[in-house]
């Protein structure tokens, strides 16, 4: 279960006024609420058959979502909800890692998810596809040698290609993302902040009229109990 909540906001700047003179400054804004309540399960195994290499596997079951819907516009009094069900497809997904050295390991992964089966609204159907992403990884992990300041900390490089899973002026979304990012452990490993940085290419403007590329910081923040 979960809430996914989106906003959008226009300015409109141009238009006049009634005498053709006094410009005016309009902003109008849309809200959509989505509750959303399903169940899924996930299966996963994951296995050594040599050292240094680590091969796994995950599979989610298909599900419904029930959703409620809540649409809100500004100037115009009340809410409008409405109530609608989808099935998602099931999602697989297998990947590996090698180790290279005591610190370094290469990874890669691959996930699948055929949207064209999902059901329960038709003006998206029509225009869902199978989605996809492949991604690799470079990884060095963390240390503890003593006075050795940068060189402790982990570092990560990555590059994914992913398919989305709808269709933008008849033809598919392609991103592409490459990622770098490293670590900080707290003192006695009581917990770690990481950091990331990503740039993505989505979209083509040639073939689908819109095209984005995106800058995006990530912080992760995550304390470790002791529990003796």
């Amino acid at each position: 279960a979960g809430i996914i909540r989106e906003e959008g906001r226009i300015i409109f700047s141009e238009p006049q006024a009634a005498d053709g003179l006094t410009p005016l400054f309009l902003t109008t804004s849309e809200t959509l609420e989505d509750e959303i309540d399903g169940l899924s399960s996930t299966w996963s195994i994951i296995v050594d058959p040599l050292p240094g290499l680590a091969v796994g596997a995950s599979y989610t079951t298909s599900h419904d979502w029930d959703v409620t819907r809540t649409q809100k516009m500004q100037g115009i009094p009340g809410d409008v909800a409405t109530d609608y069900s989808v099935s998602m497809p099931a999602l697989w997904s297998v990947g590996a890692a090698v180790n290279l050295t005591d610190r370094w390991r290469i990874g890669t992964e691959y996930e699948s998810q055929p949207f064209s089966k999902l059901e329960g609204r038709a003006d998206w159907e029509a225009v869902m596809v199978d989605a996809w992403r492949f991604g690799v990884g470079l990884d060095r992990t963390e240390a503890y040698a003593r006075r050795a300041g940068r060189r402790n900390l982990p570092l990560r490089l990555g590059f994914s290609v992913q398919r989305w899973p709808y269709l933008i002026d008849g033809d598919e979304i392609i991103e592409r993302r490459v990622s770098a990012g490293t670590g900080f452990p707290f003192r006695e490993r009581s917990g770690h902040l990481d950091l990331a940085l990503s740039y993505a290419w989505i979209g083509e403007l040639g073939t689908n009229g819109n095209q984005d590329r995106v800058w995006r910081f990530t912080v992760s923040l995550a304390g470790l109990e002791k529990w003796w």
